[in-house]
Protein backbone atom coordinates (compact mmCIF):
# COMPACT_ATOMS: atom_id res chain seq x y z
CA UNK A 1 0.00 0.00 0.00
CA UNK A 2 1.48 3.39 -0.76
CA UNK A 3 1.27 6.15 1.66
CA UNK A 4 1.28 9.82 0.44
CA UNK A 5 2.12 13.14 3.18
CA UNK A 6 -0.19 15.81 3.18
CA UNK A 7 1.74 17.49 0.46
CA UNK A 8 1.49 14.81 -1.65
CA UNK A 9 -2.53 14.71 -1.24
CA UNK A 10 -2.67 18.39 -1.68
CA UNK A 11 -0.95 17.78 -4.84
CA UNK A 12 -2.88 15.13 -6.26
CA UNK A 13 -6.50 16.72 -5.37
CA UNK A 14 -5.57 20.26 -6.87
CA UNK A 15 -4.70 18.30 -10.03
CA UNK A 16 -7.65 16.00 -9.95
CA UNK A 17 -9.52 19.29 -9.55
CA UNK A 18 -7.93 21.32 -12.32
CA UNK A 19 -8.28 18.32 -14.59
CA UNK A 20 -12.03 17.74 -13.78
CA UNK A 21 -12.58 22.40 -14.67
CA UNK A 22 -10.50 21.74 -17.61
CA UNK A 23 -12.53 19.03 -18.84
CA UNK A 24 -15.88 20.98 -17.68
CA UNK A 25 -14.64 23.95 -19.72
CA UNK A 26 -14.40 21.88 -23.00
CA UNK A 27 -17.65 19.90 -22.15
CA UNK A 28 -19.00 22.98 -22.41
CA UNK A 29 -17.78 24.85 -25.56
CA UNK A 30 -18.31 21.21 -27.29
CA UNK A 31 -22.05 21.96 -26.24
CA UNK A 32 -22.27 25.69 -27.11
CA UNK A 33 -20.69 24.47 -30.26
CA UNK A 34 -23.71 21.82 -31.07
CA UNK A 35 -26.09 24.40 -29.89
CA UNK A 36 -25.08 26.99 -32.22
CA UNK A 37 -25.24 24.07 -34.86
CA UNK A 38 -28.76 23.28 -34.11
CA UNK A 39 -30.32 26.12 -33.93
CA UNK A 40 -28.76 27.23 -37.29
CA UNK A 41 -30.35 24.11 -38.95
CA UNK A 42 -33.14 24.88 -37.48
CA UNK A 43 -33.38 28.14 -38.70
CA UNK A 44 -31.88 27.49 -42.35
CA UNK A 45 -35.30 24.80 -42.32
CA UNK A 46 -37.76 27.38 -41.27
CA UNK A 47 -36.54 29.54 -44.05
CA UNK A 48 -37.45 27.16 -46.59
CA UNK A 49 -41.37 27.00 -45.31
CA UNK A 50 -43.17 29.74 -47.71
CA UNK A 51 -44.62 32.49 -46.03
CA UNK A 52 -48.30 31.57 -46.58
CA UNK A 53 -47.33 28.45 -44.56
CA UNK A 54 -46.41 30.07 -41.62
CA UNK A 55 -49.24 30.25 -39.93
CA UNK A 56 -50.75 26.93 -40.88
CA UNK A 57 -51.53 24.27 -37.80
CA UNK A 58 -51.67 20.97 -38.17
CA UNK A 59 -54.52 20.52 -36.62
CA UNK A 60 -56.46 22.51 -39.84
CA UNK A 61 -54.90 20.91 -41.92
CA UNK A 62 -56.42 17.20 -40.07
CA UNK A 63 -59.57 18.95 -39.71
CA UNK A 64 -59.64 19.22 -43.61
CA UNK A 65 -58.13 16.19 -44.14
CA UNK A 66 -61.24 14.69 -42.81
CA UNK A 67 -63.34 16.36 -45.15
CA UNK A 68 -61.87 15.29 -48.10
CA UNK A 69 -58.75 14.03 -49.78
CA UNK A 70 -55.98 17.26 -49.44
CA UNK A 71 -54.64 18.59 -52.66
CA UNK A 72 -52.00 20.78 -51.89
CA UNK A 73 -53.10 23.67 -54.57
CA UNK A 74 -56.42 24.18 -52.45
CA UNK A 75 -54.92 23.42 -48.98
CA UNK A 76 -54.59 27.32 -48.10
CA UNK A 77 -57.84 27.43 -49.33
CA UNK A 78 -59.69 25.04 -47.81
CA UNK A 79 -58.24 25.91 -44.32
CA UNK A 80 -59.80 29.59 -44.35
CA UNK A 81 -62.51 28.38 -45.92
CA UNK A 82 -63.64 26.00 -43.19
CA UNK A 83 -62.14 28.74 -40.26
CA UNK A 84 -64.72 31.21 -41.99
CA UNK A 85 -67.55 28.76 -41.17
CA UNK A 86 -66.00 27.68 -37.78
CA UNK A 87 -65.94 31.82 -36.76
CA UNK A 88 -68.71 32.31 -38.23
CA UNK A 89 -70.78 29.86 -35.97
CA UNK A 90 -72.21 27.78 -39.38
CA UNK A 91 -70.95 24.57 -38.46
CA UNK A 92 -69.37 23.61 -34.88
CA UNK A 93 -67.15 20.74 -34.40
CA UNK A 94 -69.30 17.65 -34.04
CA UNK A 95 -71.21 18.88 -36.92
CA UNK A 96 -68.80 19.18 -39.21
CA UNK A 97 -67.35 15.46 -38.02
CA UNK A 98 -70.39 13.74 -38.54
CA UNK A 99 -70.81 15.56 -42.60
CA UNK A 100 -66.66 14.24 -42.83
CA UNK A 101 -67.75 10.63 -41.59
CA UNK A 102 -71.35 10.94 -44.20
CA UNK A 103 -68.75 12.16 -47.10
CA UNK A 104 -66.01 9.08 -46.44
CA UNK A 105 -69.47 6.88 -46.18
CA UNK A 106 -70.36 8.20 -49.39
CA UNK A 107 -66.95 8.49 -51.46
CA UNK A 108 -66.26 4.48 -50.18
CA UNK A 109 -69.54 3.81 -51.78
CA UNK A 110 -68.90 5.30 -55.00
CA UNK A 111 -65.40 3.26 -55.38
CA UNK A 112 -66.94 0.15 -54.37
CA UNK A 113 -69.55 1.11 -57.17
CA UNK A 114 -66.78 1.26 -59.55
CA UNK A 115 -65.49 -2.00 -58.70
CA UNK A 116 -68.60 -3.40 -59.07
CA UNK A 117 -69.11 -2.03 -63.03
CA UNK A 118 -65.74 -3.03 -63.72
CA UNK A 119 -66.38 -6.52 -62.87
CA UNK A 120 -69.46 -6.73 -64.27
CA UNK A 121 -67.99 -5.48 -67.53
CA UNK A 122 -65.12 -7.97 -67.10
CA UNK A 123 -67.62 -10.59 -67.00
CA UNK A 124 -69.64 -9.27 -70.00
CA UNK A 125 -66.64 -9.61 -72.39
Amino acid sequence: MVTYTQEEKNKLTTRFEKQAAERKQSLEEELQKLTKTFINKIERRSQRIPKKFMDLKIKDVLDVERDHKLKLYSLLKDISLMKRQYQGGMIDKETQLEISKQVKKQEKESRMEKLKKKRNSRVNK
